[in-house]
């Protein structure tokens, strides 16, 4: 399995870098740094540009489970921190640039591979009954990006991938492998 993501992502950067040679795109900013609220979390991030079309998106926050719970018949929900990578292409600058559309604050499409590893330490809120288990996730997702004025955003983005659950913290001999699905909408302010 770690051979295959291995390749997958292996295969992504080389196609991205090819792309990049062959014509010279408008670049992303060399740094962008915010806050984001979303439907089920907040969040701090920091991207910073690794070539004219593709940065690096690091970003520590707060997710929110929802659930319902039979006991007391009603919705119930926690908070766990997560932590963030996520390798970002931004697939049409040259085309926002074309149409003399705004580029600014990485405002563009993007193809990403996102990267979280999800804690099992409990902020707030009312967790089930149960142990609850730390997991990584690795899921490629599309998004759309879009800065308004010089410091609000709006972020849509949707993928598929797997998540892991770490059992073998917990004396399992094995680790969980689900398949998983992200749909993310975040409003945030840049600094």
């Amino acid at each position: 399995m770690t051979k295959f993501i291995l390749l997958i992502l292996t295969l992504l950067i080389i196609t991205i870098s090819t792309v990049e040679m062959q014509a010279q795109a408008p670049s992303v900013e060399r740094s962008v740094s915010g806050v984001q609220l979303g439907l089920f979390g907040a969040w701090i991030h920091k991207e910073g540009r690794l070539s004219n079309a593709i940065a690096l998106r690091g970003e520590i926050g707060l997710d929110a489970t929802f659930y319902y719970s039979r006991i007391s018949e009603g919705w119930k929900y926690y908070t766990y921190p997560t932590v963030n990578i996520e390798p970002r292409w931004y697939c049409n600058l040259r085309r926002r640039v074309r149409k003399q559309k705004s580029i600014a604050g990485n405002s563009g499409n993007f193809l990403s591979i996102r990267s979280v590893y999800a804690s099992n330490y409990i902020i707030g809120g009312d967790p089930p009954k149960g142990r609850l288990v730390s997991n990584i996730g690795i899921t490629p997702t599309y998004g759309i990006r879009r800065a308004w004025g010089r410091h609000f955003t709006l972020e849509f983005a949707f993928g598929g991938g797997i998540r892991i659950g770490l059992l073998k913290e917990f004396g399992y001999s094995y680790n969980s492998v689900l398949p998983t699905i992200s749909i993310q909408f975040k409003c945030g302010y840049r600094f």
